[in-house]
């Protein structure tokens, strides 16, 4: 098994970078044949879901706009409750179709605080398509309308999710290793 050390952290392989880009060719796919013919501003997570919107975007077939947020929501290896955004940004979504993309949904925390914001910008529709997801951390029932993977509890890092910043830039995913 691949493992790797991050800062005081081991990590193993554990979805490599060609299972990985399959999923984002199984998921635009998804996404384009729901969007087929229309226009969509898609808002990008930083900083981590920027490598799996690298990835998907150039698949898209239909015209978009597409936008980056900058989201903070974790310490280390821990989800804090308050998430920081900028509101203003968020205002130029009324009235469109906007999907949003994101690396990983866990307790589902920055999606709530985010899609509540949204929701009051009056728009035509709202989707979230996410890489990774962790249904048993889910705290705030979040509607997901593209998922890559469904994953457990393990804390991972790779393809844009980091621990304390660092491993952000690997193609494939690994997971915290079992002490």
């Amino acid at each position: 098994m691949i493992e790797i050390q991050l800062v005081d952290k081991t990590f193993q392989l554990f979805i490599p970078n060609s299972s990985i880009l399959d999923k984002i060719e199984e998921l635009a796919q998804q996404i384009n044949k729901a969007y087929s013919g229309q226009q969509l501003e898609i808002l990008v997570l930083l900083d981590g879901a920027k490598m799996f919107a690298d990835a998907i975007m150039p698949r898209f077939e239909f015209n978009y706009n597409a936008h980056y947020q900058q989201v903070k929501s974790y310490q280390g290896m821990h989800s804090v409750g308050a998430i920081q955004f900028d509101r203003q940004l968020l205002n130029q979504f009324r009235g469109k179709n906007l999907l949003i993309l994101e690396d990983i949904v866990d307790t589902g925390n920055t999606l709530k605080q985010l899609s509540e914001v949204l929701l009051a910008q009056n728009l035509e529709q709202l989707a979230i398509a996410t890489l990774l997801y962790k249904p048993l951390q889910l705290k705030h029932p979040i509607p997901l309308n593209f998922i890559g993977f469904e994953i457990g509890p393990e804390f991972v890092v790779g393809f844009g999710m980091d621990y304390n910043e660092c491993g952000r830039e690997l193609k494939d995913i690994y997971h915290l290793k079992s002490q």
